[in-house]
């Protein structure tokens, strides 16, 4: 086993790796299954597993692996390099359909020589694998030589360089992380996600740390105590917590909570106010969502704080609010949850109120979301100084581009994920080291994180 694939098995000692869960404070072993639910990472990588008290799934053995069912031609070329990854996976064997007649004289997936001996296809016409002398293969389009890259993990995005912190392959067209650095997930939910989430950073060479903006977002979670992070990753894991009062949970008594605020905003270290704002599936509490909305903005002021926002299909009301209620322009302000419904009034609030920020999450990978990444592309080109920043909304809205199953999508890979979509299917550049670098940058200096 390599140097790098070491570190996968570096996981804290059984001392310092446990944590008492809510529930019951019972002494619980944090084990990692952040690839396929309910198993084993280390097992499934690297065919064994070190820790005696996982309750994970295990692949106890080398095993061939049989798909029943699928459709070869419709998959990506470079689908097949994912056993590259599976220790006990020796061979892959699949019935391929092939379902279409436009499709029976189309040439079948293309499988780098490497890997020739871990993959069988039966077709239903029982055509044989054809023999390939090179790792090369020529594309119907244009004939073109093309190297079979991996990208398993986050859609387009090199895994080597992300699980590794190197590519050897120097003809790879996937985004790299070129250096170390800082991650920031603008806008998250630590106190909804599954306890071992954290645990996914040991997984990525170039993260050296992780820092969060947790919102706590409901009154009944203020005393809730927030994610348990190993004794191991402390010095990875900076979470910053923000507090407020959302508009579809107002609760039973939202003015007494309007007090509690006032007091957690003196008694401990928050970095903002919210989310709060206006939310339309509440819309029969209209009025007393408007009503708690400008009591928190005027907190904010009070305190000088930053203040982030939560608006469902009521953008001008919102917008007209926070006019009218700011203390002042230079308010600094983060609006959650971008949408291209909202785009319009985005202009005018971010020209109106110019020390604020949108927030752009999984929602702008979305193919119907054109208008948000026309916008993002325009601020982007235009923009002296950059105006939005990255974030997951975990466990909330995941992007389309995180190609792995991981439990209540993970604000780190999530965050990897949406950055590396809007860098290369939205700017359509390959700096994605830098974009993160900015966006790290911003944040920092927008919440005044130490």
């Amino acid at each position: 086993m390599s140097k790098e694939e070491q570190k996968f098995h570096q996981l804290s000692d059984n001392s310092e790796a446990t944590a008492l869960t809510e529930e019951d404070s019972t002494e619980t072993k944090v084990v990692s299954s952040c690839i396929i639910k309910g198993v084993c990472d280390d097992n499934l990588l690297y065919g064994k597993c070190e820790n005696i008290d996982c309750d994970q799934l295990h692949l106890t053995e080398p095993i061939q692996l049989i798909d029943g069912h699928f459709h070869d031609r419709l998959l990506d070329d470079n689908w097949s390099c994912t056993i590259e990854l599976l220790e006990n996976i020796e061979q892959f064997i699949g019935i391929t359909n092939v379902h279409k007649s436009s499709m029976w004289d189309t040439t079948y997936s293309i499988i780098p020589e490497s890997l020739k001996s871990k993959m069988s296809k039966e077709e239903n016409e029982s055509h044989q694998l054809s023999d390939n002398s090179e790792t090369t293969a020529l594309t119907q389009e244009n004939s073109i030589e093309t190297k079979v890259t991996s990208s398993c993990i986050i859609k387009g995005v090199c895994d080597d360089s992300l699980l590794f912190g190197k590519c050897e392959n120097i003809d790879c067209n996937q985004l790299h992380l070129t250096e170390p650095i800082q991650l920031i997930d603008g806008h998250f939910h630590d106190r909804l996600l599954n306890y071992n989430w954290s645990c996914t950073i040991e997984l990525l060479e170039n993260i050296e740390q992780f820092i969060g903006i947790t919102n706590v977002h409901k009154s009944s979670m203020w005393d809730t105590t927030y994610s348990i992070i190993p004794e191991s990753l402390k010095s990875k894991i900076r979470l910053y917590e923000a507090y407020g009062i959302h508009p579809r949970y107002l609760g039973n008594n939202p003015h007494n909570e309007l007090l509690r605020l006032r007091d957690l905003v003196q008694t401990r270290p928050m970095v903002a106010i919210g989310e709060c704002g206006l939310d339309l599936l509440n819309n029969e509490q209209l009025p007393l969502q408007i009503e708690i909305f400008i009591s928190q903005i005027r907190l904010a002021n009070e305190f000088h704080l930053p203040l982030i926002i939560h608006c469902r299909q009521l953008d001008q009301q919102l917008f007209d609010i926070l006019k009218t209620t700011a203390i002042d322009s230079s308010m600094k302000i983060q609006w959650h949850c971008c949408q291209s419904k909202g785009t319009s009034i985005y202009r005018e609030f971010l020209h109106y109120f110019p020390s604020s920020l949108l927030s752009i999450g999984g929602m702008c990978c979305h193919s119907g979301e054109k208008h948000l990444q026309r916008l993002v592309k325009e601020l982007y080109e235009t923009e002296n100084e950059r105006r939005f920043v990255f974030e997951t909304d975990s466990p909330y809205l995941k992007s389309s581009s995180l190609l792995i199953h991981t439990q209540n999508n993970c604000p780190i890979l999530g965050t990897l994920a949406v950055s590396a979509y809007v860098t290369k299917d939205i700017l359509g550049n390959d700096q994605w080291t830098n974009n993160l670098k900015i966006n790290t940058n911003i944040l920092q200096q927008f919440f005044n994180l130490r």
